[in-house]
């Protein structure tokens, strides 16, 4: 039985709730005005940007001198630096867009696969405005790898809302649902 001291406490959090979607959801707007925005830039600007990372992940992490280094290796480790810089985006912005469907009271299957298909249009629309840079094309390779750092980031949440939200707060799921529903 709910009490009324925890509905109380619940109507607290539904203002609360209401903030934290408005952020999330300009959170959201960011990191998509950011991922078109390195979408839109030509070749030699995300090489360079790109060139900094790789540099940095060399000396720093691998601990090489980086003008020791042949341009084989170096390219290998640029499309590592990229391909993953995508992959985190996209983990990013799936996860904004899983925890602001949350805390929309959604059901968490549903938080999980609009986050995902989410990922998947975003990605598909930033591969497709590389087409109009010059220097870059679009590449549905990269597409897969977005929607991959979606569905890893949504994954992960799904398993901590199914296993910690609803296994240790499970007396309250009664409530949630009543909250769902009306």
């Amino acid at each position: 039985m709910i009490t009324k001291k925890v509905l109380n406490t619940f109507d607290h959090f539904g203002r609360a709730r209401k903030i934290a979607i408005i952020i999330l959801f300009v959170l959201c707007a960011f990191q998509v005005c950011f991922i078109f925005s390195n979408s839109l830039k030509n070749a030699d600007m995300s090489h360079g940007q790109s060139g900094v990372y790789v540099r940095f992940f060399i000396e720093k992490i691998l601990r090489l001198d980086y003008s020791l280094q042949s341009e084989e290796f170096i390219s290998t480790i640029t499309v590592f630096i990229r391909k993953t810089a995508h992959f985190c985006e996209y983990a990013l912005f799936g996860s904004l867009i899983f925890t602001m469907l949350f805390f929309g009271m959604y059901s968490y299957r549903k938080c999980f696969f609009i986050s995902v298909f989410a990922c998947f249009i975003t990605g598909n629309i930033d591969e497709f405005l590389q087409r109009f840079s010059m220097g870059r094309s679009c590449s549905f390779f990269d597409a897969l790898i977005d929607t991959a750092g979606g569905l890893v980031a949504c994954g992960i949440l799904l398993l901590i809302v199914k296993f910690t939200f609803f296994g240790r707060y499970s007396h309250y799921r009664k409530f949630w649902k009543q909250q769902r529903k009306g």
